[in-house]
Order: C-alpha cells, then structure tokens, then sequence
C-alpha cells in the first residue's frame, strides 16, 4: 500500500511539472503574439486581406431591420473595391447568389492602386426573418481568389400580402380546356385580407368564380389566420403540344388600402385531345410473378377518353399484358394495363412489345399503339 501511495505521489508531481511547462508554453506563445485565439483568427483575416489582390475594407452592408408594406422596397449601396496588386485588374463577373440583388455601375478594369465603386440594389420582400446576401466580385486572373461583398439585415413583420402556392402545375390539360386551381392570400402579420375583388393580367388566366375567406393554418408561418381563397382557371386553347409556362399578376382592386400585386408562375402539360394515350411505358424491373400496373391514358379527365373496344399485345413471349378499361371495374380509374412475366430466366434483359388498342371513337380510326418495354430481373 505505501509503495502504491508513493507511485501515486510521484505521478501526481509529474503531473504538476507538466502542467506547469503547459502554462509557461501558452504565455510564452501569448506574449509571442500579444493576442488571444480569436485575436489569431483576426490576424490571420488581416494577413490574407494583405495579400488578396482586391480589397473591400467595408465588405458588409448591414441593413439592419427593415419594414415591407405593400410591396418590395429597394435599397441602393456602393461598395469600395481597390486594386492593391502591382498590376491591372480586369473583372471576369460581378455575381450575386440571389436575382434580388443587381450589381451595376463599376470599372471593368482597375488600375493598381485604384478603386472602383460597385453600386448595389437589393429588393427586400418576402416572409419575416433574418437574410443575408452574397456577391463575388470575381478576378480574370483565376488564381486570384474573389471578393466577397455582404448584404445583411432583416424583414420586420408586416401586413405584406403573399399567396401559396406562388407556382402552380396545373397538370395535364387537353388543348382548348381548362382546369382550375386555388391560391392562398394571406397576410405576413396575420391581420384580415380585406381585398375581394382579384384580377389577371395573364390573358389566359382567369379568376373562376367569387374568392372566399376562411380561418384555417397558413402554408409558411403555420399560425392560424383570415385567408382569402381565390381559384385561378388557365385556358388554353391555341398552345402547342407540350410543356407550358408562364408568369402571371394578381392584381387586388383599388381601395383605402391602396393595391397590391402578387406573381405567380404557372405549368402545366398540353395534350392533344385526339390522342389521350401515352406513347410508350417502361418497367425498370420486372420480376418473375410480379404484377406491374400503369396507366395507359396522359390525361386526368376520363370523360375524354373513348371506351376500349379491344386491345392486342404483339412482342417480347416472356411479357403478357391484360387490359382493364375504365368500364370494367372502377369508373374512377382511368384504362390501365397490367404487365406480368411469364417463365424464369437468367440474368437481365430487356424486353420489347407493343400494346394496339380499338376504340368506340370511330371505326375507321386508327388504332392506338403503347410500346411496351421492361427489364427481366431473375
């Protein structure tokens, strides 16, 4: 027990003398350098301002809180940028990391020693909460590191009008309908959207019917609050074939309150209504006794589809297909085809086939072909 005492005596002195060579390390290193750690990372912030090629001494433009009513508020800063390399500077991009931030009004080229003033409008809109926003003034010597410019600050809460959802996919739509859909007007503050008249300036973008208010959880700041309903019907009658987009305007009508305009984007897919049924289905994986099931129309609006008089399957033997009409068991479904494979094999393959369905359309038309084609999985 004492020998053990003793070794403890002695670790604990050894321990000591470490400890102390510690303390007089860290004061020697501070005396050194006459600054803390934090102090280190400053200085070394300062050293690499040193060296960079161009310097903004004033690189961070605080805002500070700022209060949106009605709509965007822009604000304008010059920013300071000096060349304080040995050599002209040519700027390769003045870039944001927002489209709600435009850089303007700066030399391309800069002598050394010489500055030039990049003036910076910001548009400050959107739900309440801190930003900060980013812009890389970017050397044409790529070895040159860029230099960053900082806009910071915050929106207040206000009675700022918004709308969810602020882009809208209307789907499939057969060319020369229409479908609707509704948005959400509310209030960043939570305070009562008194607006009731609501128009487009999208032509093809008409409000359907009369707007209805109601109290429920809004869709960003999750509190419950009025909202105003407002459904939206997208027309679409000449449009080509295919994927359509566009950008529209709610505007409010003019009251005590003023107006007020809110965008939103607008997508939806055309459809020739000649030809509702999709051109092609693919199976990523088609295992051995497994019933795939997919649709065999593009469009949501069943009452377009003509009634399936029959169907053939020509192909791939190792695929068999079963066609269920919309008729034939759910009138809510729209016609489908189940795939299924027959027998076993090795390894992967893809097979190939072509579904050719009849219709009640008209008996000269010409039938519709699916092509079929699924990878055999063991």
């Amino acid at each position: 027990m004492k020998k053990y005492g003793a070794t403890v005596g002695i670790n604990r002195n050894i321990r000591c003398h470490l400890s102390f060579h510690l303390m007089v390390a860290i004061v020697t290193i501070a005396c050194a350098t006459g600054c803390t750690p934090s102090q280190q990372e400053s200085l070394s912030a300062a050293k690499q301002l040193q060296t960079a090629s161009l310097v903004c001494t004033e690189a961070t433009w605080n805002l500070g809180e700022v209060l949106v009513k009605g709509k965007a508020l822009d604000f304008t800063h010059v920013f300071h940028v000096e060349n304080r390399s040995t050599k002209s500077i040519k700027l390769a991009d003045v870039r944001s990391d927002c489209g709600c931030v435009v850089a303007d009004d700066y030399e391309s080229e800069i002598p050394p020693g010489h500055f030039t003033d990049i003036s910076v409008t910001i548009s400050v809109f959107g739900p309440p909460g801190g930003f900060r926003k980013t812009i890389m003034v970017i050397d044409d010597d790529t070895s040159q590191p860029p230099c960053a410019l900082s806009i910071v600050g915050s929106r207040a809460v206000s009675d700022l009008l918004y709308c969810y959802p602020a882009k809208i996919n209307f789907g499939r739509i057969c060319r020369g309908d229409s479908k609707t859909k509704e948005i959400l007007i509310s209030r960043y503050d939570g305070s009562a959207v008194n607006f009731r008249t609501f128009v487009s300036d999208e032509c093809r973008l008409k409000i359907d019917g009369k707007p209805t208010s109601l109290t429920r959880s809004d869709e960003i700041l999750r509190r419950n609050c009025e909202l105003i309903q407002v459904p939206l019907k997208l027309e679409l009658d000449t449009e080509p074939v295919g994927l359509f987009k566009s950008k529209a305007r709610i505007l409010t009508e003019s009251t005590d309150e003023g107006t007020a305009e809110l965008e939103i984007e607008l997508e939806a897919t055309i459809i020739d209504k000649a030809t509702p049924w999709v051109p092609s289905i693919f199976v990523g994986r088609l295992p051995a006794d497994e019933i795939i099931e997919r649709s065999l129309v593009a469009i949501d609006d069943l009452e377009q589809i003509p009634r399936i008089i029959s169907a053939s399957y020509s192909g791939d033997a190792s695929m068999h297909t079963e066609v269920i009409d919309s008729n034939d068991l759910d009138s809510t479904k729209a016609p489908r085809v189940r795939i299924t494979r027959i027998g076993v094999g090795s390894g992967n393959r893809l097979a190939r086939g072509r579904l050719t369905i009849e219709t009640s359309r008209s008996p000269d038309a010409t039938p519709a072909v699916v092509e079929i084609s699924a990878f055999l999985s063991p």
